[in-house]
């Protein structure tokens, strides 16, 4: 079944959304919180 241009050009953008590293201010901002959740820290 042929995806109309909308969804084939949603779909694209989502699968290339994918591939994209995560930042590294993300995961250091995950892993600060991680690291508040193991303290017992709200």
């Amino acid at each position: 079944m042929a995806l109309d241009p909308v969804e084939a050009a949603l779909r694209q953008l989502y699968d290339a959304t994918l591939t994209e590293p995560v930042p590294d201010d993300f995961l250091r901002i995950l892993d600060q919180l991680a690291e508040t959740e193991q303290r017992g820290e709200s």
